[in-house]
């Protein structure tokens, strides 16, 4: 990834990686036409 800021935890625990697809699901429906 290219950062080496210190991250408290597992970097990859199942809560980080469920929070990284949420928000990544939020941009991608965001752009999609509704209605």
């Amino acid at each position: 990834l290219g950062d080496d800021a210190p991250v408290p935890g597992n970097r990859y625990s199942p809560r980080a990686v469920r929070i990284s697809w949420l928000m990544l699901w939020i941009n991608v429906l965001a752009f999609l036409p509704f209605g």
